[in-house]
């Protein structure tokens, strides 16, 4: 299949091992060679940390992986979220699809050309507003009896992720004032959701999560995982996933073919268990966050 490479978002902060990581596996795509990056490179008022964000900037500076190279250095500290919703419109004024990933991933050596063929094969899918090469475990993939290479599901994966300019605008504009029901797909959302309701979430990722579950479109997953988080460390933002779920290899699959299984209750089950904490400590957590944030919102 023909296709116009996307241009790829790397967003970076100040985890210079991990972000040497993700070159080094982009390195091994093919496609990277004939692919436009933006590095969206955040900043710091913390004198400590700014020896760790110039050997970044002196990092993406020196980096020959791409055709084209667009280096966005900011001033002042954005945060994960703004840096990367300013930075997801920013190249929206220029092209009409993108690639996103952020500095603690890893890539496998097929994931740039498995995600381009997806965005033009599906751009005009109404079903489907999101790419992810992100998978659940082999072990899980099986038990829900998928038989294709790819799957529908309702809740996205922002680990390695695509989507198209007008998919994403027409996101934007869902009302999600009164949240749909999240039961389906993880107990994680709602502990998400009631940190959001006081003010206390600064997750870029859960209301794109919720525009998706309420106006039922769709993220199409691969049946291997294309993508490796490593950023499971002291830096991490709103890290919810500390689960051995989480912890395996990315496959270096090259798929025959890109079709996919619709999202089935089995498929709903595997999301279920792959995003839910254990009862007591969901309990636990629901408990706590409910008491102390209500309390500090109620002190406000």
């Amino acid at each position: 299949m023909k296709y116009t490479p996307a241009p790829i978002a790397i967003f970076c902060y100040k985890r210079l091992t991990l972000l040497k990581k993700l070159l080094k596996s982009l390195k091994k795509n093919k496609e990277a060679k004939l692919s436009t990056v933006f590095f969206f490179s955040d900043y710091s008022q913390n004198k400590k940390d700014l020896q760790k964000i110039n050997k970044i900037r002196q990092l993406i500076r020196n980096d020959t992986t791409f055709k084209k190279k667009i280096i966005i250095l900011r001033a002042k500290n954005y945060g994960l979220k703004k840096n990367i919703l300013t930075g997801i419109d920013y190249v929206f004024t220029k092209y009409r699809k993108i690639i996103v990933l952020e500095d603690d991933l890893e890539v496998s050596k097929n994931f740039l050309k498995t995600t381009n063929i997806l965005l033009e094969k599906y751009k005009n899918n109404n079903l489907i507003s999101t790419i992810t090469g992100y998978s659940f475990p082999n072990q899980k993939i099986q038990e829900a009896n998928i038989k294709k290479n790819f799957f529908l599901l309702n809740r996205p994966s922002s680990w390695g992720w695509a989507t198209w300019k007008i998919k994403w605008t027409n996101l934007k504009k869902i009302d999600i004032s009164i949240e749909p029901s999240t039961e389906k797909y993880g107990n994680d959302l709602e502990i998400m959701s009631i940190k959001k309701k006081s003010g206390n979430l600064s997750s870029w990722a859960f209301d794109w999560t919720i525009k998706h579950l309420k106006s039922h479109q769709f993220c199409i997953y691969p049946k291997f995982s294309l993508i490796k988080n490593n950023g499971f460390d002291n830096h991490a933002t709103n890290n919810f996933f500390r689960k051995k779920n989480f912890f395996y290899n990315i496959k270096n699959v090259n798929f025959k073919n890109y079709l996919y299984q619709p999202e089935s209750k089995k498929i709903q089950i595997l999301s279920k268990k792959n995003y839910d904490m254990n009862m007591i400590i969901f309990l636990i957590k629901f408990i706590f966050f409910k008491l102390f944030y209500e309390k500090s919102k109620n002190t406000k």
